[in-house]
């Protein structure tokens, strides 16, 4: 039997997983860094540890040289120098920030194609024991959510206050985050109109974070007043689409015969109804695909909102018909409304290219529209030109948002590591952990051990 040759790194416990756990974590990571060019580096903060695509760790902070020059950016995790390459970040632009790269070992001539800026760093030369020793003891699953990279301001200040304290506290700033976000809609209505408004959120809701600017893009080229002008739904889905640039080549040999019947039919509708467009639409490049899930396929979100408003009388009017003074009645209405639409292509395919499923799954989930209605319809409703004194009805009536890697991680920063579960449990209280966390524990606003809460925290007694 052959046995292939490997790396001599391939032997090693080690992983790249390990060198991140070794960064991150202030008790591995060495007090004394150099980059390959010999020039000090103390790091400030090692970064956010980042679980979807792109960079490792986002908005880090460190110091290089003497006297210290701050450098701030994203950071780049690899065993081996090459593998910057080999894993073809030179080409892709969510690296383009990435101002430390971190490797076990320092590469060889010629240079790596890093982005301009980016420092070398070579852990290996600098660790005080045996590197399989520390491996031994590092858990790589209690990363990065049971591991801090350091004891935060935000978890000092509430270790020692009651419970009482911490859910006056999140809910408190769920109020804010919430209000804010009213402000901001009322803005909105003014400039766009109160129907245009919703379109416009929706469709960026829709789009969730990797492709909510291309969602946006598509929703102001395609007013709702011309997706109204299509002709109904299956129209509305073909001008969204078209205009977003995903309906596929009818003669693409990886489609179905179903999936080519559907492409013949929108190209035919879009085909027609297809303007000159003023605002420049987005490209088949512009969507990104990296870490999605299924049931976020741009093409099938893009069917929902079609659902939603190509028919006649539009969500907007069908939400706005709601009775004011009732609350609870119009979040059951508009759950029911955002998990409404039916289609009977999207509800069996994930993509263009897949088999058809037995099962359907819904355009629109539970889930999903929970956050939707939360970030979204409740904002516009409470922007219009109800009493504000419905808004707190609605706050304490709307279901909580799912539990997410921003709410674990906020939880972890403003909580600590072991919070009772009850202290997040309301849609309030969640809104709230956002709101601390993106206000006073993000790297960007102020480096966590330094950040400072609000002064009614400090003040407010039980």
């Amino acid at each position: 039997m052959i046995t292939p040759a490997l790396h001599p790194d391939d032997a090693w416990p080690v992983t790249e997983r390990h060198l991140q756990a070794i960064w991150y974590d202030r008790a591995l990571r060495p007090d004394r860094l150099t980059t390959t060019a010999g020039v000090p580096v103390r790091v400030v903060h090692p970064g956010r540890w980042n679980l979807e695509a792109g960079p490792d760790f986002m908005d880090a902070r460190v110091l290089i040289g003497d006297p210290p020059r701050p450098v701030a950016g994203d950071v780049e995790v690899h065993l081996r120098a090459a593998d910057w390459a080999r894993h073809g970040h030179d080409a892709d632009p969510r690296y383009s920030k990435v101002r430390v790269h971190v490797t076990l070992h320092a590469g060889s001539a010629p240079r790596l194609p890093l982005p301009p800026g980016c420092e070398e760093i070579a852990l290996a030369s600098f660790l005080e024991e045996d590197l399989e020793r520390i491996c031994e003891r590092i858990d790589v699953h209690s990363y990065p959510y049971l591991k801090l990279p350091s004891p935060t301001r935000c978890g000092e200040l509430l270790s020692g206050r009651p419970p009482e304290f911490k859910s006056a506290l999140l809910e408190a700033a769920g109020r804010q985050r919430m209000r804010r976000r009213i402000d901001r809609f009322t803005a909105l209505r003014e400039r766009h109109g109160a129907a245009e408004t919703l379109y416009r959120e929706l469709m960026a809701g829709l789009g969730y974070r990797v492709n909510k600017s291309a969602f946006r893009r598509v929703a102001e080229a395609v007013s709702l007043e011309r997706l109204r002008a299509a002709g109904g739904p299956l129209a509305a889905t073909a001008v969204l689409t078209g205009a977003a640039g995903l309906l596929p080549d009818p003669a693409d040999p990886r489609l179905t015969e179903e999936s080519r019947r559907r492409a013949r039919i929108l190209w035919d509708l879009w085909f027609v109804r297809k303007p000159v467009w003023t605002p420049p639409l987005p490209g088949r490049d512009d969507w990104c695909a990296a870490s999605r899930r299924p049931a976020n396929e741009p093409a099938r979100r893009l069917a929902a909102a079609a659902l939603w408003f190509g028919p006649s009388p539009g969500l907007e009017e069908r939400l706005a018909a709601a009775p004011a003074a009732d609350a609870g009645g119009f979040i059951r209405r508009a759950m029911e409304e955002l998990t409404a639409p039916r289609d009977p292509f999207w509800e069996r395919h994930w993509t263009w290219t897949s088999a058809s499923r037995q099962a359907p799954t819904a355009l629109i989930g539970p889930g999903r529209a929970r956050t939707l209605l939360i970030n979204s319809v409740i904002p516009w409703r409470l922007a219009g030109p109800e009493p504000r004194s419905e808004c707190e009805t609605c706050f304490r009536t709307m279901p909580a948002e799912p539990w997410n890697s921003t709410l674990r991680r906020a939880a972890r920063l403003v909580l600590g590591p072991d919070h009772p579960s009850t202290l997040c449990a309301s849609a309030l209280a969640r809104q709230g952990l956002i709101e601390l966390h993106d206000r006073y524990c993000l790297p960007a606003r102020g480096v966590c051990d330094q950040c400072r809460l609000p002064k009614a925290i400090c003040e407010w007694e039980p």
